[in-house]
Parts: structure tokens; C-alpha cells; sequence
């Protein structure tokens, strides 16, 4: 059991390395060597009396006539890379001339930027975090400038802006600086109950916590230190977040296993025997729990599809909380991470999880449940944005609320499913289980 509890901790050690490493080698691969301006720079650079400064919106032309910011002008990315004329007719000649290249959320342009610096356009410059982080800023500094909204009337309308209603202030309040605050308290205390828990369920269940107690201080440092205009902490909380679905699903299977199930127990009889008539631990008979869960592995991954052929949606507002500025938005970078990378690598794991079913010899159950725990952290993160999100996109003070009230729900539940069963949970092993000369020998009916 030691031993098990070691692979556990080293497997969740070489998580966190990769749930951090890899999204910090992808956002620092992306923007090295790109200088980048904050809106508000780049928007004094642009009215300063005799500025030669220059707004380019590299989105396509559909998404520019839909809504920009008023002084941009329009060059695609398509033209960039594709070496357009259109590059010198919008541009001018290569030079050192200021230019603050935007898109969306900041990552488009980067690679706009990289394009136009090689083609000798030396002054071009992102503008970091995009259309988002402009309307996110204008709702607290007002001389930030307008986002043009174009109609077939061609009127131009301010920065979007929605009120609350007081019952909806009432509820971010609560949400922000009651419910948060609340469930990361009690994170980390089952974290330092579950510290020397010896128990595979009780050991993944502590890693569990400990990913979500990392990933909720990382989305506490984005709104604290960056205003929610981190992308790199905002997909370390997600990381986390995911990383602590994948475990609690693996602890769960873990107890069901252990106390109800006992399908590991080489000594005790197999729950799902009546079901089977003859257990795969003593006859050389195909086991029903396998091929359920041969089942389970595809269903999964073909439900995995609902979020990867939705669309990202853009939302975007600015708002106020008890008079303070407050920006709502959703961005197309996170969205992409929820509806395309994570049903993706779930599909993936849950492939891979099948395969080990199909083709491994020695006890391919126990390998399959760590690959299909890991497939269910990655959908099942998914799965909780992707449904709230898409109920609430109008009106995203209500997609806040209740992601923070689900993940409540969520330590409240594993507080107390610990508290009412602290006594059997404290042995891997239940009580009064048939051995296997239960099975091996039944009993007559006259017994």
C-alpha cells in the first residue's frame, strides 16, 4: 500500500511539472522576442498631437465591420502572411513608424507582428490582450476611446456596458468574496487532514485538493496582480481545475472499488459475482465489469464531441458592482482551451484507455481506470464551463456565480461524504466481505 501511495505522489508531482511547464513553454514560445503595448499606451501614443502612430486590426474583415475600436484600420492576417499588396497600402513603406497591431486577445497579432518585423516594419507592436483587454480597461479609465459598433446605419455606439440589477450586484458580491473565499478554506484544510492518508482514494483525493487549492490562487493573482488580463494564470487555474476532476474521479473509483466493489481484493468476492454467475479471479471466464467499462470509454468519448463542435462565442461588457468598474468577458483564448483542447485530449485518453482494455494481458482494469480518471478531469472541466457558459453567455455574472457555486457544492460534498464515513475510509479494505472460498466452494441452499 506504501508503494501505491509513492507511484500516487509521483505520478501527481510529474502532473503539476507538466501542468505548469507546458502551458509557460507555449506562452513564452508565442510572445519571445515581440514587444507589446497595454491599451492604454498604445491609445496615447495614438492621440498624441502629430502622432504618426497607426491602429491596425488584423481580424478578418467580417469581424471588423462587426465591432472595432474607432481609430483602427483594417489589414487581415491572411494579407500578412500571405505577402498582400494591401500590406503597403494600409502600412506605408517599411520603417520604423509606430504600429499597435490588435486581434481579439492578443494572440493573433503576436504572429502579425513576428510577420511584420521580418518584412521590416521594425515599429509594429502588439497590443496585449487585444479588443478584450481594451474594453476590459475603457470601463475604468475613460480616455481610453470607444469600440465602434457597425450597423448598416453606421452609427457608432460607445464601450458595451450592461447594469445589474441590485439583486445581481448582491449575488457577485457573495459569489467573489463570500463563496471563493470560503470553499478554498476548506480545500485546504482537507488537504492537511488528507496529508498522511495511506489509502489510494484518500491519497488521490488529497492531490485532488491540493491542484484545486493551486489553481484557485492562481485565478485569486489574476484578479488581484493583473485584473483578469493573465492569460498564462488564467489556464494554470483551468490546468488545476482539470487536474482536480481527473483525481476525484480516480478516488472515487478507487472507494467504490475498495468498499463496495472489492474487484482489486484478490481475497474477497466480487460485488457484480450475481450478476456474472463466475468471476474472472477464479475461472477463466471474460469479466462483466471489464466490458462495462469497455462501454464506458467509448460513450464518454463520443460525448466528448458536444463541446468540440460548438462554436467560441464572443462576450465582452463592462459593467458595475456597488459603483465599482467591473469588465465580464469570456475570452475566445479560454473558450478554445475548454470546447477544443480539453475534449480533445479527452477523446484522446479515453482511445487510449479502450486500447488498454483490448490489448493489454495482465490486469488492464487497473492501468485503464488512471488513463479514463484522466480523460474524465479533462470533460469533465469541459463539460462544467462549456453547459454554464452557454446558459448564461447572456449575462455572465450568472455564469461567475454559478461556476462558483458548483465548485462549493463540490468541497461541501467531499467534506461531508468524509465526515459521515471517517471510520471506513480509514482501511482500504471493508469488513465482513465473503473470501474466496465463498466462491470457490458455494454454499448449499439448505445452508
Amino acid at each position: 500500500m506504501k508503494d501505491d501511495v509513492r507511484r500516487m505522489n509521483l505520478f501527481c508531482l510529474v502532473l503539476a511539472v507538466l501542468g505548469l511547464g507546458i502551458p509557460a513553454l507555449v506562452f513564452c514560445a508565442l510572445t519571445a522576442g515581440v514587444p507589446s503595448a497595454q491599451p492604454l499606451e498604445a491609445w496615447e501614443a495614438l492621440r498624441w498631437p502629430g502622432s504618426e502612430a497607426l491602429l491596425v486590426d488584423v481580424r478578418d474583415e467580417e469581424a471588423f465591420r462587426s465591432s472595432h475600436v474607432d481609430p483602427a484600420v483594417s489589414l487581415p492576417l491572411d494579407d500578412i502572411v500571405e505577402g498582400s499588396p494591401q500590406i503597403g497600402s494600409v502600412l506605408g513603406p517599411p520603417g520604423n513608424r509606430r504600429i499597435f497591431i490588435m486581434c481579439r486577445s492578443g494572440i493573433s497579432s503576436v504572429d502579425a507582428v513576428r510577420r511584420l518585423r521580418e518584412k521590416g516594419y521594425s515599429g509594429a507592436v502588439n497590443v496585449a490582450g487585444g479588443m478584450e483587454a481594451w474594453i476590459r480597461e475603457a470601463g475604468e479609465d475613460k480616455t481610453l476611446g470607444v469600440c465602434g459598433l457597425h450597423r448598416a446605419s453606421s452609427d457608432i455606439v460607445g464601450i458595451p456596458f450592461r447594469r445589474l440589477s441590485r439583486f445581481e450586484e448582491y449575488l457577485a458580491f457573495v459569489s467573489g468574496l463570500i463563496i471563493k473565499p470560503s470553499y478554498s478554506f476548506l480545500s485546504l484544510v482537507l488537504v492537511v487532514l488528507l496529508w498522511r492518508k495511506r489509502t489510494r482514494a484518500l491519497a488521490a483525493l488529497k492531490w485532488a485538493m491540493i491542484f484545486f487549492v493551486v489553481g484557485e490562487n492562481f485565478c485569486a493573482a489574476n484578479y488581484v496582480c493583473c485584473g483578469d488580463g493573465s492569460p498564462l494564470l488564467e489556464i494554470w487555474h483551468c490546468v488545476g481545475m482539470a487536474f482536480c476532476f481527473g483525481l476525484v474521479t480516480f478516488a472515487i473509483n478507487e472507494a467504490v472499488d475498495a468498499h463496495m466493489v472489492q474487484y482489486s481484493a484478490r481475497d474477497k468476492k466480487c460485488s457484480m459475482l450475481g450478476f456474472c454467475r463466475s468471476c474472472a479471479k477464479y475461472k477463466d471466464v471474460s469479466c462483466g465489469l471489464q466490458k462495462l467499462f469497455l462501454f464506458l470509454c467509448p460513450a464518454m468519448a463520443f460525448l466528448a464531441l458536444m463541446p468540440l463542435t460548438a462554436q467560441p462565442v464572443d462576450v465582452n461588457y463592462n459593467s458595475q458592482i456597488f459603483g465599482a468598474p467591473y469588465n465580464y468577458s469570456h475570452s475566445i483564448l479560454y473558450q478554445l482551451f475548454e470546447i477544443r483542447f480539453c475534449p480533445s485530449a479527452a477523446i484522446v485518453l479515453f482511445a487510449a484507455a479502450t486500447l488498454v482494455l483490448l490489448f493489454k494481458r495482465n490486469d488492464p482494469v487497473h492501468t485503464a481506470k488512471v488513463v479514463f480518471a484522466c480523460g474524465m478531469g479533462a470533460l469533465g472541466f469541459s463539460m462544467l464551463r462549456f453547459v454554464i457558459f452557454r446558459c448564461y453567455q447572456e449575462n455572465l455574472m450568472w455564469f461567475v456565480f454559478w461556476e462558483e457555486a458548483t465548485e462549493m457544492l463540490l468541497i461541501v460534498g467531499l467534506v461531508v461524504f468524509l465526515h459521515i464515513f471517517r471510520k471506513q475510509l480509514r482501511s482500504p479494505e471493508t469488513k465482513g466481505g465473503q473470501g474466496v472460498e465463498d466462491v470457490v466452494a458455494p454454499q448449499s441452499p439448505s445452508a
